[in-house]
């Protein structure tokens, strides 16, 4: 048959029997006859074409393709050996005889053993007249004998199993293919069922998830698939690396992939609010201790238009409830006020019950802020109040607690975490730290940004408010007051989305841009708003009142339910709901169901307190009073007075520590005291019932605070959403 074509298929040549129009029928070595379409024939190399064939089928790819020459060749030739023993025939079909052919021991009807214990022994002499193969036995390389019967039945065993692919030495094919050489169908199959594995389910092995992707190719009727053990393992190994082992990697790496690789469009303010915390180069006074201390910002910026909704000067290090509080700080209305020369704190601004929205053509000198202040730089300047969409953050311990995931969870504000080592993630707020250079560099004690910029005498004062230190609630005051008047009507060359050529518009002009188009501004309408930011302890009041941490708390409000039954504040027993702020543990905060007031419930030894008591520093406290005096010495002893003499010790020996405490005791007394201010101003703050099954310290749900109007109402329409 001399113009007949032979095709390299999973185990070895194969006949051409016939060419119809779509396909061609094959037959192997085997003589089974088998038909495969034209688009399915692939190319051969040079050293299958050298066997006679002009075509390879898609049950020997990828994998043989992904081998090296050398491999090839090496496994073909076993195949010589596999097809000479069981056919006679090297290349197993006789329609490709040799002059030697068939080969004198098959005809002579030896079994298959004994053909290969003679297949062997040939084997070993071919070897031995190699004189490279003589060496290496000479240096010790190899062993003498290189192949022996069970080697060969091995090979023919193989063959049976996995055609040509069971041939090849598996050592020369490692790390010689990439996944492209895969399967197509095999790595779809893998992909479909890892993808369910997004942290919801449980982990299993590699084992099994192999089992349920072949068994997924056998359902869909992919029975010819082959790929190797090595190779399915490697695959799926990869694959699940992308995802997370564990599923608490996973639920990361999600949350880390929401941040997105491509820049998302942010047009309504609130849409997207970035907050992030930087050092402070400014050296601070702390009066009360006199000590000179560092302190952090915490700045929570719009991205749409660059407002700073919120800045904060805190002690160092910030926590939780410091993010947790600047939150607050971005959904309540502030403003700034200035008399005369005086510029005032930023203050409650109070319900608005009017917001204009009247903006003129950009550019022009008669534009009306949301507020408009007085004649010159006199009145009161706008800060914004609003509920995020989304907090844009960093992967700070802070932004990823269990307090401040529970906090965005029940407002509804998604979390968008930045990408690890991807600093451009959150680059408005990088740029912002970057611009507060300017008004920090004004202020005395100024440090620089790091020692190569720092002088030899950087606090000049000494520590001494004479000399000119600010201290903390002075430099807040000094940066909010920056923002308001210069730093919001200064010209943002970042903000180029709709503005006319050549002209640069003001984080403030943007702001009022966006809402004459997105039509809304949300603002809280109750000044209890506060307290949706403490977490929550549960005790039950008793005559002398409720009882944490070896400190009893008590005061008139809590009167009428000192004998509170079983069910009365929730299920299971008699305790009651308090708030609990973790930066002024010196009191504990209580809303009555009945009149809907918060009642500020005092320490009983609130009176000999000569120190701040944060929940950080009690907790040093108290380890030093057990340390000292056993375990036991809270209860047998007077807790109020032991606390109040470790206090004392504790400010002598630490000074620096209380100083910090010192600065959130301050900072928590300013807002509890303007959220009562508000509340006495005639601001509804009617609580509703408590709800039953709230954990400990845990914040009340945004609904707590009147469930029959939407909290947030859109001012823009003049009612409520």
């Amino acid at each position: 048959m001399p113009h007949q074509k032979y095709v390299m298929g999973k185990h070895g040549l194969c006949i051409v029997l016939e060419i119809l129009s779509l396909c061609v029928i094959l037959k192997d070595s085997r003589g089974q006859v088998h038909e495969v379409r034209y688009i399915d024939l692939g190319p051969v190399s040079d050293t299958e074409a050298a066997t006679g064939a002009v075509a390879s089928t898609p049950a020997l790819r990828p994998q043989w393709d992904g081998l090296t020459q050398s491999a090839r060749q090496k496994a073909l030739d076993k195949l010589e050996r596999v097809n000479m023993i069981l056919t006679g025939y090297r290349s197993g079909l006789p329609e490709l005889t040799r002059d030697d052919e068939p080969w004198p021991p098959f005809v002579a009807g030896h079994n298959r053993t004994q053909l290969a214990s003679l297949m062997a022994t040939e084997l070993t002499y071919e070897h031995h007249a190699s004189r490279e193969f003589r060496l290496r036995v000479e240096r010790g390389e190899i062993q003498g004998r290189p192949v022996s019967r069970s080697t060969v039945l091995d090979w023919i065993r193989k063959w049976e199993t996995d055609g040509l692919w069971g041939l090849v030495d598996k050592k020369a094919a490692r790390g010689k293919q990439g996944f492209d050489q895969l399967d197509d169908r095999f790595k779809e199959a893998a992909k479909v069922e890892i993808a369910p594995f997004d942290g919801d389910i449980s982990a299993v092995s590699h084992e099994e998830l192999i089992r349920r992707i072949e068994l997924r190719l056998l359902r869909a009727g992919h029975d010819d698939v082959v790929v190797s053990e090595r190779a399915k393992s490697a695959y799926v190994s990869w694959l699940m690396s992308g995802r997370g082992k564990t599923p608490r990697a996973q639920r990361q790496r999600a949350i880390s992939e929401a941040s997105g690789t491509t820049h998302a469009p942010v047009m309504r303010p609130g849409q997207v609010v970035a907050i992030d915390v930087t050092r402070a180069d400014v050296r601070v006074y702390c009066d009360g201790f006199g000590i000179v201390q560092s302190v952090e910002i915490i700045t929570a910026i719009d991205v749409s238009t660059r407002v700073v909704l919120a800045l904060r000067v805190i002690p160092m290090s910030a926590d939780a409830l410091d993010a947790g509080l600047l939150l607050y700080d971005v959904m309540r209305p502030f403003s700034q006020l200035v008399e005369g020369s005086t510029v005032h704190d930023w203050r409650w601004a109070g319900l608005p019950r009017h917001v204009e929205f009247n903006v003129q053509e950009l550019g022009t000198s008669d534009r009306k802020p949301l507020l408009p202040p007085g004649p010159g730089l006199q009145g009161e300047y706008p800060i914004p109040g609003l509920k995020p969409v989304a907090v844009r953050c960093d992967h700070g311990t802070i932004f990823l607690s269990e307090y401040f995931f529970d906090l965005l969870e029940r407002f509804g504000i998604d979390l968008l975490p930045s990408r690890g080592s991807k600093p451009t993630d959150n680059s408005f707020i990088e740029r912002w730290h970057e611009t507060l250079q300017a008004p920090l560099q004004g202020c005395p004690g100024y440090k620089g940004r790091n020692t190569t910029e720092r002088g030899r005498r950087v606090d000049t004062a000494s520590g001494k408010p004479e000399k000119g230190l600010l201290t903390a609630a002075q430099l807040q005051t000094r940066l909010r007051r920056w923002v308001a008047l210069e730093y919001h009507n200064t010209p943002h060359e970042g903000l180029e989305l709709g503005k006319p050529e050549g002209v640069n518009l003001t984080p403030l002009e943007a702001f009022d841009v966006y809402l004459e188009m997105t039509g809304r501004l949300d603002v809280p309408q109750h000044p209890n708003l506060l307290y949706q930011f403490l977490p929550i302890k549960w005790g039950v009041i008793g005559p002398s009142g409720v009882e944490f941490r070896n400190m009893t708390y008590d005061a008139e409000a809590l009167k009428e339910y000192r004998h509170a039954y079983v069910g009365q504040f929730r299920g299971q027993d008699r305790a009651a709901p308090f708030f609990y702020d973790p930066h002024d543990v010196s009191c504990v905060w209580f809303a009555d169901p009945v009149t809907g007031a918060v009642h500020r419930i005092p320490w009983r030894g609130e009176a000999l307190l000569e120190a701040p008591m944060t929940e950080a520093v009690l907790k040093n406290v108290q380890k030093r009073i057990r340390d000292r005096e056993g375990p036991k010495a809270l209860r047998r002893k007077d807790a109020r007075k032991q606390i109040r003499d470790a206090l004392g010790d504790l400010a002598q020996e630490d000074p620096r520590r209380m100083g910090a405490a010192s600065l959130r005791v301050d900072a928590s007394q300013v807002a509890h005291a303007e959220a009562q201010q508000a509340a006495e101003g005639g601001a509804d703050n009617t609580l509703i019932e408590w709800m039953s099954g709230v954990e400990e310290d845990t914040p009340m749900p945004p609904t707590v605070f009147n469930p029959r109007l939407d909290p947030w109402p859109d001012l823009s329409r003049g009612g409520e959403d």
